[in-house]
This record gives C-alpha cells, sequence and structure tokens, in this order.
C-alpha cells in the first residue's frame, strides 16, 4: 500500500531544505534519510528510490540538497555554496 508522500521542509544555515517524507503503514519503521548527488535533483533520482524502500517498509526522506531542486540557496546548482 503506498501512502502519499508529505512534503516537508526545514532550515539549514540560513537557507530552506525541502523534501518528501514517505511514510510506511508501520508507524515504528526505520528511517532512511536520502539526499541526491551533486548532479541531480531528487526528483530526478532518489524519489523513485525512497517510494521502493516506503513500500517495503521503511520510513524515508528525500530532501534536495542547497541551492537544488525545490531547496532554497543561490546561486543555483552551485556546489558548496
Amino acid at each position: 500500500m503506498t501512502i502519499e508522500p508529505e512534503y516537508l521542509e526545514f532550515e539549514s544555515e540560513g537557507a530552506t531544505l525541502r523534501g518528501r517524507f514517505h511514510k510506511s503503514v508501520a508507524p515504528d519503521a526505520p528511517l532512511v534519510v536520502m539526499a541526491h548527488g551533486f548532479s541531480a535533483t531528487a526528483h530526478m533520482s532518489i524519489n523513485a528510490f525512497a517510494l521502493r524502500l516506503s513500500d517495503a517498509g521503511h520510513h524515508v526522506f528525500a530532501y534536495d540538497h542547497r541551492n537544488f531542486g525545490t531547496s532554497d540557496g543561490e546561486p543555483r546548482f552551485a556546489v558548496g555554496q
């Protein structure tokens, strides 16, 4: 059974980072935190993996790094800024 993801955000060093929380049907499931590499966004790379891990019984939070995807930060797509 797939549960619709919840969109979450948190602050990190002055930028708002955003991602999807995929809830398992098991309330006491372990949590996996995922972030993409530096040549993609969560939408492009890890959200599909997060969904499968959730279906397999894990809570999963998959988010975009600062400057990438739905997260804030300038300059866009810059690493280490």
